[in-house]
C-alpha cells in the first residue's frame, strides 16, 4: 500500500528530541532537563538532529552563544573565587553568575548520566 504522505520518509528530517528541545532553550537540570531525560533516557545519546550536537553540548553551546564577544578575561575575587575582569558586586552579576552555575551543572549532570560519550574513540552509532 503507498503512503498518503507526500513527502518519502526516507526524505523526511527526523524531530528533534524534547531533551535536545529543552537544553537548547536554556532550561537547567532542576527545572525539566532531568524529568525530560527520566521520560526518555535513549535521548541522551542521540545528536540533536539541527546541530548534530549531543545534549550536553547543546546545554554548553548557549551558554557560549549568550555570551557577548569573546570570553571574559578572569580575576581572583575578594572571596577568592574567579570571577569576570570586570564584576563587582552588582545584583546583575550575581543573577549572572548564578545562570553560569546552573548551565555548569546542567552539563555536569548530563555527562555523569553517560560519560562516554566525551570519549574521543566513541561516535553516537558505536554507543
Amino acid at each position: 500500500a503507498k503512503s498518503s504522505c507526500p513527502i518519502d520518509a526516507a526524505e523526511r528530517a527526523p524531530l528533534r528530541l524534547p531533551l535536545h528541545a529543552a537544553v537548547s532553550s536554556g532550561r537547567a537540570w532542576s527545572e525539566g532537563v532531568s524529568a525530560t531525560l527520566n521520560a526518555h533516557p535513549s535521548a541522551l545519546v542521540a545528536a540533536d538532529s539541527e546541530t548534530g550536537l549531543f545534549p550536553f553540548m547543546l546545554a554548553a553551546a548557549r551558554e557560549s552563544a549568550e555570551r557577548d564577544g569573546p570570553p571574559h578575561m578572569m580575576k581572583l575575587g575578594d572571596d577568592k573565587r574567579m570571577v569576570p575582569a570586570g564584576a563587582g558586586g552588582s545584583e546583575e552579576g550575581e543573577e549572572d553568575e548564578g545562570r553560569k552555575l546552573r548551565v555548569l551543572d546542567t552539563v555536569f549532570k548530563l555527562l555523569l548520566e553517560c560519560p562516554v560519550l566525551v570519549k574521543g574513540s566513541r561516535t553516537a552509532q558505536s554507543i
